[in-house]
């Protein structure tokens, strides 16, 4: 990847990311000075969240390492994968990335004691949902075929904890 190619990359990672993760968050802080929410996740509870921030980033870390190696691409739309990624935690959700995003707003809401992040992350969630649905899958369907179509039959959109032998 040239130089310019890598900077115009990072430059779009980078709003991407601010998008996803900022912007339900800093929706959330004004809702919640708005509205005046009383606070329900006081000290020490609140440094449970912290725990929920870690586990959803490795989550994030583990699934994005693992879309890199094994699909020789990225999560993002414009560097698409090369390869259909089932393996890691994509064998127990087809959507990872947005699990851990899940996991991270909601440590994030009870870490900070702001209990409307945790309305706005599910609005937007349900938005990701419905992009999903309707505009990533069937994209993968058509660049990947009969193969995504098994691996959908297979694995659930969301999380499975358990999964059968």
């Amino acid at each position: 990847m040239q130089l310019k190619n890598l900077e115009l990359f990072i430059l779009k990672a980078i709003v991407y990311l601010f998008i996803i993760f900022s912007l339900p968050y800093y929706a959330g802080v004004f809702l919640d000075s708005y509205l005046n929410i009383p606070k329900i996740f006081n000290y020490p509870i609140n440094l449970l969240g912290l725990i929920l921030v870690a586990a959803g980033l490795a989550i994030d870390y583990h699934s994005i390492s693992t879309f890199l190696k094994a699909g020789k691409g990225t999560p993002f739309p414009w560097r698409p994968p090369k390869r259909l990624v089932a393996t890691g935690p994509y064998r127990y959700t087809r959507n990872p990335i947005y699990v851990a995003y899940a996991i991270i707003m909601s440590g994030l809401a009870i870490f900070t004691n702001l209990p409307t992040v945790f309305i706005v992350a599910a609005v937007f969630m349900i938005g990701l949902h419905l992009g999903v649905v309707y505009w990533e899958e069937p994209q993968l369907e058509q660049r990947f075929g009969k193969s995504y179509l098994e691996y959908k039959i297979e694995v659930p959109f969301r999380a499975r904890i358990v999964r059968a032998v």
